[in-house]
Parts: structure tokens; sequence; C-alpha cells
């Protein structure tokens, strides 16, 4: 039964746009980086049309770096630009449209020189003065920046790159760190106290972002900056990060954190989405933790709203959280149990469904599956998949991009409509055939584009 109802066809996983996201919700967790042997360092770049990129130390003896981008069934590894052999590479940020940036090296461990793929080739490309660069971002019309790898006395170092890798400096800043789809930077620049002060360069006007510092003494790091011309970033009290949004309305004001202070742990912004959405860390009881802050200012400890990272989960950690996009997937880091000192790339999915334990979860006998937190009078769709402990499929749904089911190849066999309180219920006899099967399970409606957690059963 479970084979023959194989009913995954685009047309039954298409629906309509994507909800706006208000509450906290848990996750299930899509491991991106196994196809890429090594360990996930670094820093990851996520797309709005759920593109992943990462890179990781290879297993080899000069622990050599290799970067790459994911989407679901296909991992893409540069090619180095041509006439060039590159030892190790690293990929940093990634478009809607899949170009990314990152930078290479010609000796082990040295990362020295910036390039783009696009289109399956890569290109390297320099600054204003012809030295060689670092990238730190691509928006979606290929407008890229970064700052230069050699900076002479009296000479900017943030870089802008044109579509056509043409540079040209942004205004005086030291560093870019960030674009958006409306061209605007955001970088710093060391004062003559040796200070760094965050800027939003916004066509021609430089704009000092302030401190959350009374006296005005900490070093503020801008780290991402959305289509709204909000920034968040870090900004240094009493050499301690705090955490901060700034926005042209009301300037910086600080993020709160969990509640626990736990030195010398920080608290940082690292990314924002358009609907307002924020990642970074703080401090928790245990030390520090990745958290979530919503549109509205409140803050979470991320790791507790991912089923599978614990003891009873194929996942010990979340390490780092890192970007989020317009679905409110997160980007980020975890280790897997089994081998849990190795890093993995992964991509967090928001589950706005709530779906029960499969019970009793028996082959032969009925099983019962209920779901919570569905558009009333919606039809809510169950789908199966043979189990992977490591995590690694993933299934768009049409239309709903890029959210998707944690699954490589899901076989929706089960309806029900939800009611007035968006609860349905799925009732079942699995037949005796699948005694001893490993399985998942995830309900989604289509209308909605909402997925439930993973659920996990050995029949």
């Amino acid at each position: 039964m479970f084979e023959r109802c194989a009913l995954v066809a685009a047309a039954l996983l298409a629906g309509s746009a994507l909800p706006a996201h208000a509450q906290f919700t848990q996750y299930t967790i899509t491991n991106v980086g196994d196809a890429v042997p090594g360990s996930a360092v670094g820093v990851a770049g996520l797309s709005d049309t759920g593109f992943v990129t990462g890179w990781v130390f290879t297993s080899g003896p000069l622990f050599d770096s290799m970067g790459f981008r994911w989407s679901p069934r296909r991992t893409v590894v540069p090619a180095p630009p041509a006439g060039i052999v590159w030892q190790g590479f690293e990929v940093v940020d990634v478009n809607d449209a899949g170009t990314f940036v990152g930078s290479f090296g010609e000796l082990s461990g040295f990362l020295a020189r910036g390039f783009r793929w696009r289109a399956g080739v890569s290109e390297e490309f320099l600054t204003p003065l012809g030295f060689r660069a670092f990238p730190t971002a691509i928006n979606d019309a290929g407008w890229i920046v970064g700052y230069a790898g050699a900076q002479p006395a009296g000479t900017p170092g943030a870089v802008v790159w044109d579509p056509m890798l043409t540079p040209s400096f942004v205004a005086d800043l030291g560093r870019a760190t960030d674009i958006n789809d409306h061209e605007q930077i955001v970088g710093y620049r060391v004062d003559a106290a040796g200070v760094p002060r965050g800027f939003l360069y916004d066509h021609g006007a430089l704009i000092p972002l302030g401190s959350l510092d009374p006296t005005g003494q900490g070093a503020v790091f801008p780290r991402a900056l959305d289509n709204h011309g909000r920034v968040v970033g870090t900004s240094s009290i009493g050499g301690h990060e705090h955490a901060f949004l700034w926005t042209a309305a009301n300037g910086m004001t600080e993020l709160p954190d969990l509640g626990i202070q736990h030195f010398p742990f920080n608290v940082a912004a690292l990314d924002i989405n358009d609907a307002g959405w924020i990642v970074g860390y703080a401090p928790n009881s245990n030390g520090q933790a990745d958290v979530l802050w919503n549109p509205g200012g409140a803050v979470v400890d991320l790791e507790p709203l991912i089923p599978d990272i614990g003891p009873s989960g194929n996942w010990q950690n979340l390490l780092s959280a890192l970007r989020v996009n317009a679905a409110g997937q997160i980007a980020g880091f975890a280790s897997h149990v089994p081998s849990s000192f190795q890093g993995r790339t992964v991509l967090l999915t928001p589950a706005a469904l709530q779906a029960s334990a499969l019970v009793p979860g028996v082959a032969g006998e009925l099983n019962t599956l209920d779901v919570g937190g569905a558009e009333p009078g919606q039809i809510v769709y169950l789908a199966a998949d043979h189990d992977d402990p490591l995590d690694r499929g993933y299934f768009t749904l049409a239309t709903c991009e890029p959210l998707g089911l944690a699954m490589d190849a899901p076989r929706v066999f089960a309806t029900a409509t939800a009611d007035g309180a968006g609860h349905a219920s799925f009732q079942w006899v699995a037949p005796a055939g699948l005694a001893g099967a490993d399985l998942r399970f995830q309900a989604f409606q289509r209308g909605a584009c909402r997925v439930s957690n993973v659920v996990r059963a050995t029949l």
C-alpha cells in the first residue's frame, strides 16, 4: 500500500503564496552538507528561493576547504576560474538566481582571492586599484560587496562590484558587509581612535548608525540589512556585544536577550529577513544559544524548537543559526549524533502544523495521527517516506517554494479536512507487510503552504 500510494505529482502539491509567519513555531531539519565530505565551518548563505551555500574543511592531511551550493537533489561544487588551480575555496553568499560568491587560494589554508560563480563559470574579480578582494554578499541583481585584500594608506577598503564585475569604492568605508536589492550597503570604518563605526551607504549618502554605548566608545559592526533598509548587528558596551536593530525612523535600538547573563558570552544579531525575523545568538544557562527574534521583538532560544535535536533525536545540538530567508527558513550548522565532533550545514524549515506521534505505530493495527494548526476548512494531506537517519531528503512543494517536506520521495496516502479549530485526524491500518519498516510522516496544506513537524515510527 505504501509504495502504491505515490501521489506526489506537482499538481497535487501545488499551493498559494507563502503566509506571513507571526508566531514562533517548530522547525524540521535538513542535512544539506552531507554530500560534501568534511566538517562545516565559516559562514552559510541562504536565498529566498532556497539555495544554501557553505564550506567545509576536508579530511585530507592539509585541511583544505571546499565550498558548495545546495538545492534539492543537486549540490554544486564550483570549478576554479580559467587558468587557475585552487587549493581551497569557500562560498559565502548566494542570490535567488543561484549565483554565488566566495574566496579561494592557491596555497593550502590560504584564501586570498574573490570569485563569482554564475551559470557554471567561476570568475575572479579585483578592486579598483587592481588588488585581490574578499566578497561578503551578493544581491538578487548580481551586485557584490566586500573589501580589498590590500589597502594602501589613504585608500578605502570597502568595494562594490556591478553585475559586470566593475569595481567601485564604497565612500571611505573600510569594509562592506551586506547589500540589499535597492543597492543600499552597510559597512564600517575605524575612526581616529581605533573604534569601528557602522554606516548605511544609500546612493551617495553615508548615514551613521550610532551606538548603544552611552559613551560612544564601543565598536559597532553591522551584519545585515533587509530590503526595507533595516540593519542588524552588534554594538559593544564595556567590551561586550549587544544586538541591535537600526531603522531610519527609530535609529539604533537594542534587541532583548534571554534574560540570562553568562560571562563571557555575548548577544549578536546576524541576519534579518524582509518580514522582520532576526537570527543571532545570546547567553543561556548552558553558555551561548542560537536565538530568533520575531517582528515584535520577542526572543526565543531556537534549539528547543527543533524536535530532532536532543537526546531522542538524530542531532546533538545546534551550533549556529546564521541566515534567515523570506520563507522563515534558517541556515546554520548542527552536530549529528553519530559524529558529534563534525558539524554539518543544515536548513531549518518552519513547521506551522503540529503533528502528534503515531499511535500505536504498529503494522496491522489501526493507527492514529492528529494534526493541529491547520487552516480551517482546508484539506490536510499526510505524506510518508522511508526514514533517513542522516536527514538528507527534501522535497519542495510546488508554488510554496522554497518550503517543502523533509523527505526524499514522499507518498501522499491520506487526506482530511481541518475543522473550525484547525484540527485534522488521520486513521488507517498499516499493512502487515510494513512490519519493522522505519518511516517518517509529515502533514501539509497546499493552499496555506504549511508543513508539519516530522513524525518517526518503526511499525
